[in-house]
Order: C-alpha cells, then structure tokens, then sequence
C-alpha cells in the first residue's frame, strides 16, 4: 500500500473557534469519478490520531478523508481553554458544521460521514448534515 500522508487544517467554526483537522488525500489513481469524501466525526474526547490508521485505509481506495479534533480536545484545544467551556452542543452546532461545510466545499465527490459513539448521532444533527449522502454509525 502507498504511504499516505495528511496536510493539517485549521477550520473555523461560526463563532470563531478554530479547530484543527487533517486531510488524507487518497493515494490510488485519480477516477473519472470520485469515490467521495469522508468525515471521521469522533467518539467524546477522543483524539483524532486515533482514526488515523482508518483514514489511511480510506485513502488507500480512492477516498479523501478528514480527521478533527473537537474545541478543548488535543489540538484543538486553547492556551485558555478554561475560559470556554466545550460542550456536546458546541461539537454539533458549530465543531461538526465546520469541519463539513470544509470538506463539502474543498473536496470532490458525495460527502460520507463515519462517526464513532458520540459522533455517530451528533453529526447528524449538525446543519450541514443535511449535505451528506451516506452515514455509518459505530457504537453510537
């Protein structure tokens, strides 16, 4: 299998939090039609390089793939974290928009959502859900 390698992002969510996420372009040969991009949502303060063998894989056949971190979670978080308070509504309403409006508008084919416990069921209910064409949930 190719090496896969990721670019990192800084996204903005609408209330001006930036997070930070990582793209994994897919290493097979262009298709005439893209196979789609795929958002990892994570599971309740889980870091995103724990869905970094998946995303990999997802490169690996043809798929763009995108990593995040959640505000107050590893690299998304502030050097004043304390002063905002991550909540569950938050990570959908304004972490969960961001990172697919980003991927909707930047990448190439359908928009495809994995999400692990918690991101399984709060991606859904984030406003630019309703762009995507697919959704597995894992424990969620």
């Amino acid at each position: 299998m190719t090496q896969t390698t990721s670019t990192p992002a800084r996204l903005r969510a609408r209330d001006g939090f930036v997070l930070a996420a990582r793209h994994f372009a897919p290493t097979t040969a262009p298709q005439a039609r893209p196979a789609g991009a795929v958002v990892i949502a994570p599971a309740t303060g889980v870091k995103a390089t724990y869905y970094r063998r998946y995303a990999e894989f997802l490169a690996g056949h043809g798929f763009h793939a995108v990593t995040s971190d959640y505000r107050a979670v590893r690299e998304s978080r502030e050097p004043f974290a304390v002063a905002r308070q991550a909540r569950w509504a938050d990570w959908r309403a304004l972490d969960a928009d961001a990172v697919l409006g980003w991927a909707r508008t930047h990448l190439p084919g359908p928009l495809l959502t994995v999400g692990h416990s918690y991101g399984g069921f709060g991606i859904g209910l984030a406003d630019e859900a309703r762009h995507v064409a697919r959704h597995v949930a894992v424990g969620g």
